[in-house]
């Protein structure tokens, strides 16, 4: 009987992509749905082939550093909450 040899690609769960990428599960699973991040379904499971990691890691794909700026209506809105006595100070 042969000896199996080496795996010829590795297959990555969601939540080891999250972990080497450093960006929470459910990131992954956003670029997973928006079709960023190519994926092998072994029935319902998900799996990401380790050469779309690297794929990922060499394009530097992902999370640019850069915030979102809070629109003028959110402000508006928050500011209202805190006029109202709408904090964090509360007790139970």
């Amino acid at each position: 009987m042969p000896k199996p040899g080496p795996v010829p690609w590795r297959l990555f769960t969601v939540g080891e992509t999250a972990q080497i990428l450093s960006v929470h599960p459910a990131t992954v699973r956003r670029w997973i749905a928006r079709g960023q991040i190519q994926v092998r379904k072994l029935g319902k499971l998900v799996r990401i082939p380790e050469e779309e990691l690297a794929r990922i890691t060499q394009e530097g794909f992902g999370f640019s550093g850069k915030r979102r700026k809070r629109s003028a209506s959110k402000n508006k809105a928050l500011i209202g909450h805190s006029q109202l006595g709408l904090n964090n100070n509360f007790q139970l």
